[in-house]
């Protein structure tokens, strides 16, 4: 079963809120789910600075607006842009009964979703790397935060999906050791002080706290 598929099955209000979330992956909903509430606070940090989500909102409020927007026919589907779709759900009127109906994990999983969408939409990535980028926050959440992966995004010279490679172990010596160079270089040009082995270190600690993390999936 692909990743958005385990999502509809596990919370069947927001399947249609952002399909294009992690559409493809071939992974466990579990995977993020059971560290939620830390991919909640990397999509904010990300979805604040992209002007996803205002300054004074959390994920579970986007999240609420999307699955109660979606009720009254507001789905990104009927819009040419995102940045409409995004405008008319931050305008929806909530129903503050309804709210206390939708769950927090349905409201944390919509919001995210859209955060989700936001990042492939603004940055054109492809369908599922935004996916790939919350797993990686689930996996360490000190090296893979919100500030550092929106560097990364920013950065113009990483592509996400060869970092994503990376730390699952999916490419070769050469194309490795050429990644390991560049995310060093950009932690030393973000205002790293510390010395290139010592950030060599951080990144391979980094990917083996995430193997581990994988491997309670598997």
């Amino acid at each position: 079963m692909g990743f958005w598929s385990s999502v509809c099955s596990a919370v069947s209000s927001v399947c249609s809120v952002a399909g294009s979330f992690a559409r493809g992956l071939g992974t466990s909903l579990s995977i993020i789910s059971s560290a939620i509430d830390i991919v909640c606070q990397v999509a904010k940090t990300i979805g604040q600075a992209l002007g996803i989500v205002a300054q004074k909102q959390d994920i579970p409020d986007i999240g609420d607006r999307a699955i109660q927007a979606e009720a009254a026919g507001i789905v990104p589907e009927k819009f040419e842009k995102y940045d409409e779709y995004l405008a008319a759900i931050q305008n929806f009127k909530l129903d503050p009964e309804r709210s206390k109906e939708i769950s927090m994990k349905d409201k944390q999983w919509a919001g995210i979703s859209v955060v989700a969408r936001g990042i492939e939409e603004k940055f054109d990535l492809q369908t599922g790397t935004a996916g790939r980028m919350m797993i990686l926050a689930a996996g360490d959440s000190g090296f893979f935060t919100g500030e550092r992966m929106l560097g990364w995004l920013k950065s113009g010279n990483l592509s996400m999906d060869r970092v994503a490679d990376y730390f699952d172990r999916k490419l070769d010596g050469a194309d490795s050791m050429d990644m390991e160079e560049q995310l060093i270089l950009h932690e030393k040009a973000s205002g790293s002080p510390d010395s290139d082995s010592v950030i060599e270190t951080r990144i391979l600690e980094a990917g083996d706290n995430y193997s581990n993390y994988l491997k309670n999936f598997s």
